[in-house]
């Protein structure tokens, strides 16, 4: 026995073990010409645009549905803000006006008003 004869007798490849491939007739071929398997083509690739459609039908709803609450969580956004700014405003004037009010009173007592007993006094020229 050689060397080569050893070697390969220890390695066994695929096709030692697999059977061999049946002769190929016209009667029991495994492909098909394009032509005769055109209708099982589109039927398939009709089931995979359908499949498709649904997916895209699918991820729509989930962008609408994240679009409506993002655009309901920026117009409560911007109610919140408003309501901040009229209190802001509303304060400010009530403000502004206990300030007018102070100032007012203010005024009137130099202007000769009452202006408490030391008014009283002046009044009476003492």
């Amino acid at each position: 026995m050689d060397v080569e004869s050893t070697a390969n007798a220890n390695h066994t490849s695929a096709s030692d073990t697999d059977p061999a491939p049946a002769p190929s007739t016209s009667s029991s071929r495994t492909w098909r010409p394009a032509f005769e398997r055109y209708p099982e083509f589109m039927a398939e690739e009709w089931a995979f645009d359908a499949r498709e459609e649904e997916e895209a039908k699918v991820e729509a709803a989930k962008h609408a549905a994240a679009d409506k609450a993002r655009k309901q969580r920026e117009k409560r956004r911007q109610q919140t803000e408003a309501r901040k700014k009229a209190r802001k405003a509303a304060a400010e004037q009530a403000a502004n006006a206990a300030l007018a009010e102070e100032e007012h009173e203010m005024s009137v007592g130099r202007e000769g008003g009452y202006t408490g007993v030391g008014g009283i006094w002046a009044c009476w020229g003492a």
